[in-house]
């Protein structure tokens, strides 16, 4: 509004009896000063606009021990536990909120990936105290009808289980408080590689969060019990831990030997947290996840520093290359054959060459990915909505890996292409020493390399390039000419 019509809506005001009318003398004021001075006019806070992720420079928290949180008066402990069971073998799908709980941690003594078959080794290595008025000592606090505690609550991982420890009085007013509004207590499923350690640790972390509406990449604090480096490989899945941590969340992973649970006596060992999450068991890749997997890489995408709303430009094949075992013998020969037949951008990538930061980057550009089985797969969840995935099957009589993740990821249309034994080639005097000769199916499923048929593989990729360009509404984006029926 320009200077003029504001001065006669001011007048207008003033010379009106009605003390409704007078309002316009107010309005008209206000868009006086707001002409005359506009600096005075408060913009719009961009920020409650832009996406959840820190500054540069900033994204990183501090680790700092907890403090105590003084005045409080008297503080008790809740909790509600979702699941399917109160008790039994149907306890690994129940998931829990605690609040106003101390938690201590303890190192376990057993060698990296040893699963022992007793859940006891797990009560020593973590309790749970929680806090109950003394008047509530008879009143119900639990799902049976005796009113007392079902052991145990929760399963944490594969064989360790958590039942809190009861406590008839209030919180310590010396307790250590975690400076974090939420944390995750989780046991590393199999971090072995990539594929493990975003689908059976991270995204657990972030469907249980997001669960109970505590969601939070600037203050989550997540709780590795026992640390990686006591389970997985520190040179494979625990460097995947340590990367994928820095795009999802502000603070550092924190376990018992960190300064979260490293404070002198009477604390050692011990934190308490406002929010506690348990119950990570059944939230992994193998578990029914529609519609989460695009949040979550809707999530690594911004940590990254990404647009997650950006979509390929045009057609571009990847070939996602394995180093090892399981491998494709004859990537150039595919790569060569699949540009000459459909004209369009083709490459071989190795993912291990290249950061998680620089996958996302480059998966959001890609629209067809074609890979072998196993971990190596998975850099085809960085796919954009509207692309193709065409997975290299195992041997005929073993499962596809692949297909319990792609049933439920709302993104990206799978394609499995399929593998006979005359297209294998097994080199058996290069199985380790702990794999048997004699088991056909752990070696004819994990050790073999496959060499593609060209020809058959042209029918699934013309498929996928299908798809993209309907999704996209792309015209003539690869040269259609039907494959040549197969002989």
């Amino acid at each position: 509004m320009t200077l003029v019509p504001a001065l006669r809506l001011a007048l207008t005001g003033l010379l009106a009896k009605r003390p409704v009318a007078r309002l316009t003398l107010v309005v008209g004021a206000l868009l006086v000063v707001f002409t005359v001075f506009p600096g005075v006019l408060p913009r719009p806070h961009l920020a409650l606009f832009t996406l959840d992720k820190p500054a540069a420079g900033q994204h990183k928290l501090a680790s700092v021990p907890p403090q105590q949180r003084k005045g409080l008066g008297a503080v008790y402990s809740t909790h509600n536990c979702v699941g399917p069971s109160r008790e039994g073998p149907e306890l690994d799908g129940n998931r829990c909120h605690f609040q106003n709980v101390c938690l201590e941690l303890d190192n376990i003594l057993r060698a990296p990936q040893e699963y022992p078959q007793h859940n006891n080794f797990q009560r020593s290595s973590v309790s749970l105290t929680y806090f109950r008025p003394p008047a509530a000592r008879d009143t119900p606090h639990y799902w049976n009808d005796e009113h007392r505690w079902i052991e145990p609550w929760v399963r944490i991982a594969r064989d360790s289980y958590l039942t809190p420890e009861v406590v008839y009085a209030p919180m310590p007013e010396n307790s250590r408080w975690s400076d974090a509004e939420t944390a995750v207590l989780q046991e590393a499923f199999w971090p072995e590689n990539f594929g493990h350690s975003m689908g059976d640790d991270f995204l657990p972390v972030f469907r249980l969060a997001r669960s109970f509406g505590l969601w939070s990449r600037s203050d989550l604090q997540v709780i590795t019990h026992p640390p990686c480096s006591d389970r997985g490989h520190p040179t494979r899945g625990c460097a995947h831990h340590a990367e994928l941590s820095t795009l999802l969340l502000a603070r550092p992973l924190e376990d018992y030997n960190t300064s979260l649970f490293n404070a002198p006596p009477p604390f050692e060992g011990r934190a308490c947290f406002r929010n506690l999450l348990v119950g990570t068991r059944r939230l992994g890749m193998g578990f029914p996840s529609e519609h989460v997997w695009p949040e979550f890489v809707r999530e690594l995408r911004v940590g990254a520093g990404l647009d997650p709303l950006a979509r390929p430009k045009r057609q571009r094949v990847v070939l996602l290359q394995k180093v090892g075992r399981r491998t494709v013998r004859n990537y150039d020969e595919v790569e060569d054959a699949l540009r000459m037949r459909f004209e369009v951008d083709v490459e071989v990538v190795n993912p291990e060459e290249l950061s998680l930061a620089e996958q996302l980057e480059r998966m959001q550009q890609t629209t067809v990915v074609v890979s072998p089985c196993g971990g190596v797969s998975f850099s085809a969840m960085f796919l954009p909505a509207g692309s193709s995935a065409v997975f290299i099957e195992c041997v005929s009589f073993t499962p596809t890996m692949e297909r319990f993740i792609y049933t439920y990821n709302d993104n990206v249309m799978p394609f499995y292409y399929p593998v006979e034994k005359r297209d294998l080639h097994l080199d058996r005097s290069k199985l380790p020493d702990w794999v048997d000769p004699k088991d056909e199916y752990e070696v004819w499923r994990n050790w073999p390399n496959v060499t593609v048929d060209v020809k058959r593989m042209e029918r699934y990729v013309f498929s996928a390039l299908l798809h993209a360009e309907v999704s996209y509404g792309w015209h003539e984006s690869f040269r259609m000419e039907s494959p040549a029926p197969l002989t």
